[in-house]
């Protein structure tokens, strides 16, 4: 990472603030190495590591529902994030279980490295790209969990560079690194898709750029679009396009891809799609975000091309579709901001309180992140999930055999630790399933007990793993016409219910409140 303290502001006066830059890089790493590294989210990442495991033992990628119960054990899968959860794997194989947490965490400094290069290549000061590197991470992670997804927030940090690189100096070998990308990218994740879309972006902001340059005359719009660049860059589209299908499914990635991340059930039912202002509360990365963009907008929106105007616009859109996408906001404002301050040079009696604002923002984000987050729970030896006890886990191990309906946050952790004596009806994924069998599902979990029983009796349940929270709001009321089903364990988190097994301990009614 480039990094001069000379150009920040800190123009030598005194070795504290010629050393201050720096300590602020040091503590930026610091903070974001305390915030990446912990359990954020285990749902996924263990059927991740079911697929990475697959593929190290047999060599090849799954091909369906491996892990789930023989009605739907056999539909097929598409698994457009095998590569990254084969790296999760050997992550986990070289250097043990908890040893994954670090993964995220270098992605997360690897996207602030990023940032920062951007910024700085935008001609932006040390200072200032620290500012809009320490931004960007500060919006992308609430989104950095142990999930394959991570690989494309890179990915795209990585693209942005790279063409903003080559709009720079104009040179083909710069566009050279969009190939190998896209084919990592493709396989990865399935936002992959980001890039066949960021490149003909950038085509239509040189257009504008031309265009404008020859004052909007409509006479000029056809050259605008033969430009040189224009047309290299469309090739450069045409050859990453070819090489997404250099993957295990071929032609058939794009539209499953597709299917998932437009399919309206998921959509409506799934709390990551959901759009941003049907909550009850904005994240406070998006406000943050807005408000830093708004500001770099005020204090240099010339120095702002068509294309970071057209990303600004495109990321915006998706963050306000789903919180899912907010971590695309985070970066792709990055660079529109980088743009806005580049140049930007500070008053000497300012640099000071700029420098010191910094460091104290850096300085009390990392405290509180320390101070928030238990170093003791970041091992997931001993901490699998935030829905499920170590102790319930190894209960269910001994004790449960056979169809198990389960919460959906509870799929994952019981396919890598409980399978094949415990077999799943959903796996904490919603793409795989069709879609009358989901809703059947979701009906079966949170309806009422006729459908509970009509998809256990359709489907050969014989037990019955949730929450508590739901077991007690939903399921405890109506025991009695759950055709036989009572509890058999119960504690803090988990309920197991079941018309085979026995009373765990004498104490397990008690904790389920069941009489």
């Amino acid at each position: 990472m480039p990094f001069n303290a000379a150009d920040s502001g800190a123009d030598g006066s005194s070795p504290m603030r010629r050393a201050l830059p720096s300590l602020i890089l040091f503590l930026s790493v610091v903070w974001i190495v305390i915030e990446s590294y912990q359990i954020r989210d285990s749902n996924d990442i263990w059927w991740t590591l079911r697929v990475g495991d697959h593929i190290l033992t047999h060599g090849e990628v799954p091909r369906t529902l491996l892990w789930t119960m023989e009605a739907v054990r056999d539909l097929p899968f598409v698994s457009h994030s095998w590569l990254a959860a084969l790296a999760f794997s050997s992550v986990k194989q070289a250097f043990g279980l908890d040893a994954i947490l670090v993964v995220p965490t270098l992605i997360a400094l690897a996207v602030f490295a990023a940032i920062f290069r951007l910024a700085r290549n935008q001609g932006n000061s040390s200072l200032l790209s620290l500012a809009v590197a320490n931004l960007t991470v500060y919006i992308v992670m609430p989104r950095l969990m142990n999930r394959a997804e991570v690989f494309g927030y890179l990915f795209f940090a990585l693209a942005l560079n790279v063409l903003a690189a080559y709009v720079r100096n104009v040179r083909l070998t710069t566009l050279a690194w969009l190939l190998p990308l896209s084919v990592l990218w493709t396989n990865c994740h399935g936002s992959f898709l980001l890039l066949l879309g960021l490149i003909p972006l950038f085509a239509g902001g040189i257009v504008l750029e031309n265009w404008q340059q020859k004052g909007f005359q409509a006479a000029e719009l056809l050259e605008s679009l033969r430009s040189r660049r224009v047309l290299v860059l469309l090739g450069c589209w045409a050859i990453v396009a070819v090489a997404t299908l250099i993957n295990p499914y071929g032609t058939d990635l794009i539209p499953h891809t597709l299917d998932q991340s437009t399919n309206p059930i998921w959509r409506q039912t799934i709390s990551e799609w959901l759009p941003l202002y049907s909550r009850s509360r904005i994240p406070s990365e998006f406000i943050v975000g807005a408000v830093g963009l708004g500001a770099a907008i005020v204090v240099g929106w010339r120095r702002i091309s068509p294309a970071a105007w057209i990303l600004t616009l495109a990321v915006t859109g998706l963050a306000l579709s789903s919180s899912r996408h907010l971590a695309v906001f985070g970066i792709g404002i990055g660079f529109a901001i980088a743009q806005a301050t580049s140049g930007l040079a500070l008053r000497r009696s300012w640099q000071s309180s700029a420098l010191a604002a910094l460091l104290a923002v850096v300085l009390l984000a990392g405290s509180a992140t320390a101070a928030r987050v238990s170093f003791a729970d970041r091992s997931l030896e001993q901490h699998p999930s935030r829905y499920i006890t170590r102790d319930g886990l190894d209960w269910i191990r001994r004790n449960v055999r056979g169809n198990v309906l389960n919460r959906w946050m509870l799929g994952g952790v019981l396919i890598y630790h409980a399978w094949p004596q415990v077999r799943v009806a959903i796996d904490s994924r919603a793409d795989p399933y069709p879609a009358d069998y989901f809703l059947a599902y979701r009906r079966a979990i949170s309806g009422n007990p006729a459908q509970t029983l009509a998809f256990v009796d359709r489907y050969g349940i014989d037990h019955i793993i949730v929450d508590k929270k739901l077991f007690d709001q939903r399921l405890r009321p109506v025991l009695t016409e759950l055709a036989g089903f009572r509890p058999v364990y119960g504690d803090g988190l988990v309920v197991v219910l079941s018309r085979q097994l026995r009373l765990a301990t004498p104490s397990a009614d008690s904790q389920t409140g069941h009489e």
